[in-house]
């Protein structure tokens, strides 16, 4: 439920000695006033255009000092009525209402109930169904602002991937959602999962809830209401670690309404999932609610031999909602084990070969990770100018990588052209890694005026406390012929990796201030925003065969990163705007003249559009950007030490689209254009980084009576050809390649039955990569049939 909740302070009294106040007397009750115009109800002035109907909500609150709460899929898409005139707050709520089918009525504390249908006596502030359960469009960002901005009010370029596009595509990991995102890439190598980039950087920051999360991109997407990409570095968010952007994962929340639905999935390979997603309320006045999500998948095989994936999920939740007080606890535990990938090679001359026809790897070999997260979510409304927020999240995350590492073809002679002998040598390996985390953000809210200046102001406090100790096991390497296959048997990796290579740990600790005003006077929105991190490094790398064993004292820096950044309402439905963010990332390097080198960072400046077409039911973001990364280490061989340098420069655009063309055409639609380039050295190359890249998915559920129900869905995604490897010698090219996705469903009543074709041409696509060693392969053509039947 939305908080419109804007009250002017009295001039005398200062912003800060105000908030701390009111947080040394906590708790403090809500202003009270009455449900209804009455004729003694004060009036205030309004002269609204018509406009985004959560907007105008927002404005009314602002100008009449009074709460006024809505559900974001209630007011998703609506457009308000003028409203103008001498008016009391209900007054100008019902005014702007009007057409909507949406209602208002008062709460027991004051507060102004916007809902569908008729008003009843006794409102009850419950928990709701997200607008992103529901459709292809979300029009609040979680996380960008802190204060619950739309999405046309922030400068700077956000994506979000709602669960609804989740469940049309049938993806099955997070990594499949994220191709829906512009400037997004993906890399493999066979020593890990796959790691994916924003605007050219893999530092990207990953948390869920808005708090930090190592392992979020992992989570399993039953649970996953949806899924934020914020483009450029977002240091004001996350502190350290983010110079091309984040992703942040929303979690499902429990809500009043029931929900009990089960689903059945059957795919190639004999890919089975079970999943229940259950909700409802638990006391008669329904405040009290939970949510219960699991699923259980397994496959019995891949297409090239190796043992099926298996991903099991659970989550529980509890949530307690009122008026004044929305707070939600839970715990989730997920478990994934993935399969080696097939892969093939490249020669020297640059050309990819067939797939060896044997497997890799043992066929128990794979990527296997746990994590379990306990979380809090909790929110107060003080006043209706006053919210604080504070949100927490304890995780342990184990990951076990085991497989083979090709170490590449061999060859009689050297050169390009040296003879192929059609054998690779493979190492077995094992990296076995714990790690923990708790992670907390915790914020004011004030909304205010200083004269015809709106203010959304937050200040907060954040911090993040992490260690993970990595194992790394290696043995005896086999040199095995692929070209003829020989059908070598490997043995398993982890019985195979005897020895221990290295034992690393490290451990972080960030704390944070920061502070964000988002000031709207007109047609203009002004975001100020500063953050000052400090981050303390530590650590321990123990080599047992040359009896290595050093600990290292721990590395105290400090950064403040300020941004700015402006939008302009050109209309009711177009805003344009500027923006300039910063980002950096911890080094502990020594400089050739002394000392610890100082962060690696990046500088965002960027300038858009968006847009709201079809009333609001469609939205368009373009934007340009340039991207300029400083302090990159350069190491000087003779002496031994670091210098610094800039680096890496990218430019680009990009544009996304989602929603809804027309009755019953909804779609997601994305496309990037970069250009990379490295400012302090020639000649650097940029593997698995396309120049153009695009993905559009979408839907249509026939309107007319005879096929009502049915529906079907289409969808392509493209990149442009790329060079696979940062070494020239050695170069090859990936080709431009498309994938064609297709689904034909059924959707009547308490059943949803979906019938979906991946990669529909069949056609030999390639991952990303940078070695000629290792080129991963998609899947040909492959099924899914989605079986969903709600038992509300």
């Amino acid at each position: 439920m939305r908080r419109a909740t804007i009250r002017p302070l009295p001039r005398k009294l200062r912003l800060c000695v105000m908030l701390s106040s009111l947080a040394l007397s906590l708790p403090v009750a809500a202003l009270a006033q009455p449900a209804s115009g009455t004729p003694s109800a004060p009036t205030q002035s309004y002269a609204l255009p018509a406009g985004p109907l959560g907007a105008a909500l927002q404005q009314i609150a602002a100008i009449g000092g009074r709460a006024v709460l809505f559900s974001d899929a209630d007011a998703a898409r609506l457009i308000s009525a003028p409203v103008s005139g001498q008016l009391t707050e209900l007054e100008a709520v019902n005014a702007a209402l009007a057409g909507s089918g949406l209602t208002v009525a008062g709460s027991a504390d004051g507060a102004l109930i916007v809902a569908a249908g008729a008003p009843p006596q006794t409102v009850l502030v419950i928990a709701q169904r997200d607008q992103a359960e529901t459709s292809f469009q979300a029009d609040y960002s979680k996380t960008t602002t802190r204060s619950g901005a739309t999405l046309r009010e922030v400068p700077q370029s956000v994506t979000i991937i709602t669960a609804k596009v989740l469940e049309t595509q049938q993806v099955t990991s997070l990594q499949d959602a994220l191709r829906n995102v512009s400037g997004v890439a993906f890399s493999q190598s066979p020593q890990g999962l796959p790691t994916f980039s924003v605007r050219g950087f893999t530092e990207t920051s990953t948390t869920t809830n808005g708090v930090a999360d190592r392992g979020s991109t992992q989570t399993n997407v039953y649970g996953v209401e949806r899924l934020e990409v914020l483009k450029g570095p977002q240091a004001i968010l996350a502190g350290a670690g983010s110079l091309g952007g984040g992703v942040n994962v929303v979690m499902k929340k429990p809500q009043a309404t029931t929900v009990r639905d089960l689903t059945v999935q059957y795919g190639s390979h004999d890919d089975v999932t079970l999943a229940a997603d259950l909700s409802g309320a638990l006391t008669a006045d329904k405040r009290l609610t939970f949510r219960l999500i699991g699923s259980d998948a397994r496959a019995s095989g891949t297409t090239v031999g190796y043992d099926g994936r298996r991903d099991q999920f659970l989550m529980p939740e509890l949530r307690w909602k009122d008026a004044a007080t929305d707070v939600t606890a839970g715990l989730s535990y997920g478990k994934q084990d993935l399969p080696v990938p097939a892969y093939t090679f490249a020669t020297r001359r640059g050309a990819i070969i067939a797939r060896p026809d044997m497997l890799l790897s043992n066929p128990n070999d794979g990527f296997d990770s746990t994590n379990k997260k306990l979380f809090y979510q909790f929110q107060h409304r003080f006043a209706p100018w006053l919210t604080f927020e504070s949100r927490v999240q304890r995780s342990l995350g184990k990951t076990l990588l085991h497989l083979y590492t090709p170490y590449g073809l061999m060859y009689a002679g050297t050169g390009v052209n040296a003879a192929e002998l059609g054998t690779s040598p493979f190492g077995p390996g094992a990296s076995d890694t714990v790690s923990r985390t708790t992670a907390g953000d915790h914020f004011f809210n004030a909304n205010f005026d200083t004269g015809e200046v709106e203010h959304r102001l937050a200040v907060g406090y954040a911090h993040t406390d992490t260690d993970s100790v990595q194992t790394q096991r290696s043995g005896t390497p086999v040199v095995v012929r692929l070209y003829p296959p020989s059908g070598y048997a490997f043995a398993d990796a982890v019985a195979a990796a005897t020895v221990v290579q290295g034992i690393y740990s490290t451990d972080q600790t960030q704390k944070a201030f920061y502070l964000q005003d988002l000031m709207k006077w007109g047609d203009w929105n002004l975001q100020l925003n500063a953050r000052h991190t400090k981050v303390v490094n530590g650590g321990r790398t123990a080599i047992p065969s040359s009896h290595y064993d050093v600990a290292y004292a721990p590395n105290a820096q400090s950064k403040t990163t300020p941004g700015v950044g402006l939008v302009y309402d050109v209309s009711r439905n177009a805003s344009v705007y500027a923006s300039m963010a910063q980002g950096f990332a911890l080094q502990n390097s020594n400089l050739c003249g002394g000392g610890v080198a100082p962060p690696t960072s990046t500088r965002n400046k960027e300038a858009g559009a968006k847009f709201g077409f079809l009333e609001d039911k469609l939205s368009l973001t373009t934007s340009v950007f340039e991207l300029n990364q400083t302090n990159l280490l350069q190491y000087q061989s003779v002496s031994r030490c670091y210098a610094l340098r800039d680096a890496q420069q990218t430019r680009g655009a990009e544009l996304d689209m989602q929603g809804q063309l027309a009755a019953g055409w909804n779609a997601v639609m994305n496309y990037t254009y970069n250009t990379y380039r490295d400012t302090g050295m020639t000649g650097r190359l940029f593997p698995g980084l396309p120049k153009h890249k695009m993905s559009a998915w979408s839907t249509y559920d026939f309107q007319n009576a005879a096929l009502k129900g049915f529906g079907f869905g289409l969808g392509i995604s493209a990149t442009a050809h790329t060079i696979g490897s940062s070494s020239a010698s050695s170069q090859f090219m990936l080709p431009g390649q498309a994938q064609i996705d297709a689904s034909l469903f059924y959707r009547r009543g308490k059943w949803d039955v979906t019938l979906g074709v991946k990669n529909l041409a069949d056609r030999v696509l390639y991952g990303v990569s940078t070695a000629n060693s290792y080129i991963p392969l998609f899947e040909g053509r492959a099924y899914m049939l989605t079986v969903r039947r709600s038992f509300e």
